[in-house]
């Protein structure tokens, strides 16, 4: 096994932005990353960007070959994927063009298992960054390079296995929706001919509070479940990231919402997200918790207004950060099936839910054993 300092055995590139407001500049046949377009996939074969060859000229910009282990080097540092397609990029990249001695897929990984040492390496006060000087100073272990090639064969394997499963997930959510149309019909045409309310006239409604920051107190070792928005992103929502105390609750618009509550997200990038309370929390000001009422049960509900995403993102307004009202929400027109339709339908959801409990226990025991592998082939 060697080691080197990465300057020893691979060339570190960065990046730089074309003057936006030159026209020339853009849209050219070549390609122009930014690191907000690293997804977590392991390859990149395009960009949303394309810029002119005077653009190239012009800002003096290095050409990244195929195969060049892109890195980022702010907001966040260490997103990581591996070009397909020459390409350029910007500032906010160390990229790395591997030596004979390093296959890619090797260094892809390393830098991967090395996420939190690299953000270490950040300095600055507005955002962390690292220079180009610090990612050159960066040692690497490797062996030689027909080993590197099986370890990077045995890593693609376990990550595809979660992919795979990732993807079983997505089948599953997709199919639970199509079930849902093939049930009821589209909510907008309303084929089926179901008696439609608002929202707001069959079931409460309400928001919750953000007690202030500048009591401590009202955060400290708090018991009470804070929903926010952002954590609205699942169809059953039994945990938050943060607690409130007692005093928070008390000197704050934050309320107890029900199990059973359905919580839709009213504000900024999460607007139209929908999840189902499954134990009893409180919410921030920007989820709208509609209460469990007689004439929809949880799971149709959430299905109902995850058709109408779309259309509370087109209804967001205000600029910085879009968003929806409760008003908005409570003048939803919504279908009301009967209930033992709903609930047949909500036997069918329950039997997928099962599916992918299994799903996600297998997926994590492959997570698991990726994160193993990596211990053993990149920790010192």
């Amino acid at each position: 096994m060697k080691k080197a300092k990465f300057k020893d055995v691979a060339t570190v590139v960065g990046g730089s932005t074309p003057k936006t407001e030159v026209a020339d500049y853009w849209g050219g046949d070549n390609f122009w990353v930014a690191p907000a377009e690293l997804d977590g996939s392991k390859f990149i074969s395009s960009t949303v960007k394309k810029i002119t060859d005077l653009a190239v000229e012009k800002t003096n910009l290095t050409l990244l070959p195929i195969g060049t282990v892109l890195l980022s080097s702010r907001a966040p540092i260490g997103k990581v994927a591996i070009t397909t397609v020459p390409m350029y990029c910007n500032q906010g990249f160390k990229n790395i063009i591997c030596g004979p001695e390093l296959f890619n897929g090797y260094v892809y990984y390393f830098l991967k298992h090395n996420v939190s040492y690299l953000q270490s390496l950040g300095t600055g006060a507005t955002f962390k960054e690292i220079s180009k000087k610090v990612v050159e100073n960066v040692a690497i272990a490797y062996p030689s390079f027909d080993e590197q090639q099986r370890i990077v064969d045995e890593l693609d394997l376990l990550t595809g296995i979660i992919d795979k499963k990732n993807a079983q997930l997505r089948d599953l959510d997709a199919l639970a929706q199509s079930i849902f149309y093939e049930m009821f019909g589209d909510p907008i045409a309303n084929e089926k001919g179901w008696e439609v309310k608002k929202i707001g006239d069959v079931c409460d409604t309400t928001s919750g509070g953000t007690p202030s920051k500048s009591h401590p107190e009202y955060y400290a070792n708090g018991t009470i479940p804070w929903l926010r928005s952002g954590e609205v992103n699942q169809r059953f929502i039994t945990e938050t990231e943060l607690c409130i105390t007692e005093q928070g609750l008390n000197n704050s618009s934050a309320k107890w919402f029900p199990e059973d509550t359905v919580a839709i997200a009213m504000y900024g990038a999460t607007v139209g997200q929908v999840g189902i309370i499954k134990r009893r929390m409180t919410t921030n000001q920007a989820v709208c918790g509609i209460m469990p009422c007689k004439e929809f049960i949880p799971l149709y509900l959430y299905h109902f207004l995850l058709s109408k995403k779309d259309d509370y993102v087109k209804q967001a307004s205000g600029g910085a950060q879009p968003n929806i009202s409760q008003g908005i929400v409570r003048d939803t027109l919504i279908c009301c099936p009967p209930l033992d339709l709903q609930h047949a339908f909500a036997a069918k959801i329950e039997a997928i839910e099962q599916q992918k409990v299994l799903i996600k226990q297998s997926q994590q025991e492959t997570q698991t054993l990726l994160a193993s592998r990596m211990d053993h082939y990149f920790s010192d």
